[in-house]
């Protein structure tokens, strides 16, 4: 049996190594990509409510929000 084909423990370490780099950067990548995708669908505007002042007096209720409206009166 040869010997020169079977890989030693350094070899063996740097290639793990080397894929594990990769697999940690393509994470990272779509770990970014996820997020930035998660920022992009907020939807901003149309409030639902609306607060004024130091004591947060409420001025605005969207029509799809009544039910809280009456619950809080």
């Amino acid at each position: 049996m040869d010997v020169s084909i079977i890989p030693d423990a350094e070899e063996i370490d740097s290639k793990l190594t080397v894929v594990l780099k990769e697999m940690n950067v393509t994470n990272k990548d779509k770990q970014r990509n996820d997020a930035w995708s998660k920022h992009a669908q907020i939807v901003r505007g149309n409030p639902v409510r609306i607060y004024e002042g130091e004591d947060f007096k409420l001025t605005y209720i969207r029509y799809e929000d009544e039910e809280f409206a009456q619950n809080i009166t």
